[in-house]
């Protein structure tokens, strides 16, 4: 299975590039245009390593957690217990948001392999 031009993470549209970057990067993801560009001199097992990595900065960037962490580094409390909650919520995002990127983009089968 070829990488995608575009996957469905969420209600969000990526599209997704391969082309140059600079020799130091394997990809990025873009999220202010919704991009994840990966390098074109990647050899294939690291371009498929490299678009999932992508893919869940996306998810994340789909999931806010930016934000949680700052909402939850400004409460008061525990420590432990606050990241416990934290881990909790991108663990429930997470996976709730990688199976419908995963099943929407049929991407099952995409491995490196």
């Amino acid at each position: 299975m070829k990488i995608p031009n575009e996957i469905k993470i969420g209600s969000r549209i990526v599209k997704v590039i391969i082309g140059k970057l600079d020799d130091t990067l394997l990809g990025q993801f873009d999220p202010a245009n919704q991009e994840i560009t990966l390098n074109e001199n990647n050899k294939p097992v690291i371009m498929v390593e490299t678009f999932w990595h992508e893919v869940v900065h996306a998810i994340n960037d789909y999931n806010r957690l930016d934000y949680e962490l700052a909402q939850e580094i400004a409460r008061e409390g525990n420590p432990d217990e606050q990241a416990f909650n934290l881990e909790e919520r991108i663990t429930d995002g997470f996976a709730k948001v990688f199976l419908q990127v995963i099943t929407d983009n049929n991407l099952l089968a995409l491995t490196a392999k």
